[in-house]
């Protein structure tokens, strides 16, 4: 059954040497990841096979909320520097998001690398984290597959990984977890699912636009709507986002989506439907799709339907915001070069720092609830979030608070000095007709 999960079209090989690399760590990223596994895979078959281990840094949280996020992100690059040197020379470690490193393994069997994979764990778990002061450590726990016996298609190897890696840590922080497709029935089946409800939702016409009003604080009127994408499964049913999403994103079909989305939201909006008016629409777009080849269809896109690029918004989310990545510097700048907007989504859930912010050619910052929420019950959150919105309006970016959930929350941030807000007070996502493409 697993195998099913690798008739999709993987990514495209190229040179791995590209200078795509994560600003932290310096290691490359789960793009050069994919890129270097596509190759590695076209490579493997009898007697040649490889393995991907997904090492998932346990409870970094407490890290950062004991130390700050500046010693979260050294312990982290550090980690990353100890997976390094403890991999082989042949060995390929990218940071593929936030708390995770993936080792492509090219050659050996499954029990020399869960015997390498142990002793990397055991490495990371006894080292000192470089917190002056401090006597501390970290675990990690990690999951491999085995390629081809396990697959050959990327995304789906790292989704399998990753599968073994979350059995890992529910069993106890620090264990070392072999994928067995018996022991990962029932998430292998999900994922062969949640395909099929993906590829059916895009080839009949399933996939469904929602959208949420975003209020202007001073005018106290919907400014624009943010556009939420839904699917309907066969027996009509809407499946709410959480549960296709994340598989959607590892199976490599997010990029369909969006441009579903795209095409769905410009054709509403240049054809008779009468709720847009001179409001604007925000369109989310997956961290997978950016690129030249998506900057190019939302324009092209626009244009086709007659659509004020201005009216447009474009929400990255604050983890994929790297301009240091050639994808993203060049789907930023065409997008900003046509007039569309950029916002930086969930602000305040990741690392970015307010330097980076500055580095960044974006027009709107969207707050994280991480960051709105706690206000209204604490002094110290409230005054923080007062500084923060100073200090990014005075670097010109227009702010949005999500989760608004209360009166009194929203009155709040209008005295702090927000430019929108957004949440289930001012407005649930509601569904909307979009017309033919």
């Amino acid at each position: 059954m697993y195998a099913a999960l690798s008739e999709q079209k993987g990514v495209d090989a190229v040179d791995s040497s590209s200078h795509d690399s994560d600003p932290m760590t310096g290691l490359p990223d789960r793009r050069q990841f994919m890129k270097a596994l596509m190759e590695a895979t076209r490579n493997a078959g009898p007697g040649r096979q490889g393995a991907v281990v997904l090492f998932g840094l346990d409870d970094v949280s407490h890290l950062n909320d004991a130390h700050g996020y500046e010693a979260g992100d050294r312990c982290i690059s550090f980690i990353g520097d100890l997976i390094t040197c403890a991999a082989g020379d042949r060995d390929f470690v990218a940071r593929i998001s936030g708390h995770e490193f993936a080792l492509l393994i090219r050659a050996s069997d499954g029990a020399s690398v869960k015997a390498a994979t142990r002793g990397i764990v055991d490495k990371v778990s006894s080292a000192d984290l470089p917190l002056p002061g401090h006597h501390e450590q970290l675990t990690t726990s990690a999951g491999i597959v085995l390629f081809p016996d396990h697959g050959a298609n990327p995304e789906t190897l790292l989704s399998l990984a990753g599968a073994a890696m979350r059995k890992s840590k529910s069993r106890a922080p620090g264990l070392v977890t072999l994928f067995e497709p018996e022991e990962h029935l029932s998430e292998i089946e999900e994922m062969a699912s949640t395909r099929h409800l993906i590829l059916g939702a895009l080839a009949n016409d399933r996939v469904v636009l929602h959208r949420q009003p975003i209020v202007g604080t001073s005018e106290g009127t919907v400014q624009h709507y943010e556009v939420l994408a839904r699917i309907i499964d066969e027996d009509g049913q809407l499946k709410p986002p959480e549960l296709w999403i994340p598989h959607a994103e590892e199976l490599g079909l997010m990029s369909a989506i969006d441009r579903r989305v795209v095409e769905m939201t410009f054709s509403s909006m240049g054809g008779a439907d009468p709720i847009w008016g001179s409001l604007g629409a925000a369109i989310n777009i997956s961290s997978n799709s950016l690129g030249r080849e998506m900057a190019e269809f939302i324009v092209a896109m626009g244009a086709h339907h007659g659509i004020d690029q201005s009216s447009v918004i474009v929400e990255i989310t604050e983890t994929a915001a790297n301009p240091e990545l050639e994808e993203i510097r060049c789907f930023m700048d065409i997008v900003k070069r046509s007039g569309l907007k950029i916002a930086i989504d969930d602000f305040g859930s990741g690392n970015t720092s307010l330097r980076r912010i500055r580095e960044l050619d974006i027009d709107i910052v969207k707050l994280d609830g991480s960051l709105v929420v706690p206000i209204e019950n604490s002094q110290m959150d409230l005054m923080f979030l007062d500084s923060l919105i100073k200090l990014l309006h005075s670097l010109g970016l227009e702010i949005v608070a999500e989760y608004v959930e209360n009166a009194n929350l929203l009155q709040l941030l209008e005295e702090c000095g927000v430019d929108y807000v957004q949440g289930f007070h001012l407005g649930r996502p509601e569904p909307f007709a979009a017309l033919p493409v």
